[in-house]
């Protein structure tokens, strides 16, 4: 099941192509959080205001995990720290 570093579901619209709405990395609540997310990405689609604060689920939230840390993040290779 795909799952985040965080265990936090991404949720919200691509600030790269507007179109495109993420609703991935629910792991194993998938099915808990499906009727939510569903009602979340619909508001989302319908240009209108989220009923629920989305912010603790952007995509970008993983930008300072990508930065050399010398931790393991997911199952990938441990960064090298200067």
């Amino acid at each position: 099941r795909p799952a985040t570093p965080d265990s936090l579901p991404v949720i919200g619209r691509s600030p790269h192509h507007p179109a495109v709405l993420f609703a991935f990395g629910h792991g194993h609540l998938g099915l808990t959080f499906a009727a939510i997310t569903g009602m979340l990405i619909a508001e989302l689609a319908a240009g209108r205001p989220t009923s629920v604060d989305i912010s603790p689920f952007r995509e970008d939230r993983f930008c300072a995990l990508s930065k050399p840390t010398g931790r393991r993040v997911g199952r990938g290779p441990v960064a090298k720290v200067d």
